[in-house]
């Protein structure tokens, strides 16, 4: 059974995705979204076993850090590991994020521009605590922030040979689409003995997540959701909404 992961995206210390509720639960609904601990918490409730964070301030080039105090408060709030995705500039800003109570960081650009750092951050916390962006385009891995070249496939490779373990697969083309997975990508970057793949952003609904774990043998082990999970797509968000219109009710 595939880990679903919820995807929370942070633009100036607030959630961008609105989640819709049953009537009765609007006005609450709406709040969460303006306070990401309280919606990571709602997350919770609903048998989230760990959450996703994407600070969109700093990952595409801005100079926002305050998202960072607020996901490290996040953290603290709930009792289940977080994970972020940001642009880190050093190996010490992780280690600094990390031992401030973030269970794993997932870096990009990083881990091509300091790879010595990168090593000793697999070596001191462990792989299971450091993951890899892999944001495919036509076969290429997509740096937002500079001009480097080089196939997906030999990128996975790379981060093989540093001890990565685990990597976060992101394919560009269909990120936003209601497309699905492509299985031909995962195929082409699998090393199942090696890596564990999570897939971020291409699941939309119950039979898409349903395909998806008939290939668990290739490595894959988790799905992050964002959108579609906000939009209650599958079936068990519907008696969430439900019991919480009921609960705001009295």
């Amino acid at each position: 059974m595939l880990l679903v992961i919820p995807s929370l995206a942070l633009h100036n210390g607030k959630c961008t995705f609105f989640v819709q509720g049953e009537e009765g639960t609007e006005q609450t609904y709406i709040q969460y979204s303006g306070q990401p601990e309280k919606l990571c918490k709602l997350l919770r409730r609903e048998n989230a076993k760990t959450i996703h964070i994407t600070d969109l301030d700093v990952l595409f080039g801005g100079k926002n850090e305050s998202n960072l105090e607020l996901i490290l408060s996040i953290a603290k709030s709930v009792d289940i590991p977080v994970q972020i995705l940001t642009e880190f500039k050093s190996s010490e800003e992780c280690r600094r994020v990390l031992d401030s109570g973030i269970y794993r960081v997932i870096m990009f650009e990083l881990a091509y521009r300091n790879p010595d750092g990168v090593k000793e951050l697999l070596r001191d916390y462990t792989p299971s605590r450091i993951a890899f962006l892999i944001n495919s385009l036509d076969g290429k891995i997509r740096f937002w922030n500079s001009e480097f070249n080089i196939g997906d496939t030999d990128y996975v490779n790379y981060l093989k040979e540093l001890g990565a373990t685990r990597i976060i697969i992101r394919d560009e083309a269909r990120f936003d689409s209601m497309e699905g997975v492509d299985i031909n990508l995962l195929k082409r970057i699998s090393d199942p003995e090696r890596i564990k793949i999570t897939v971020f952003g291409m699941v939309k609904n119950p039979q898409q997540l349903w395909h998806l774990q008939n290939y668990e043998k290739i490595g894959i082990d988790s799905v992050i959701i964002g959108k579609p999970l906000y939009q209650n797509a599958f079936p068990c968000q519907k008696i969430w909404r439900m019991a919480e219109a009921e609960l705001e009710g009295e």
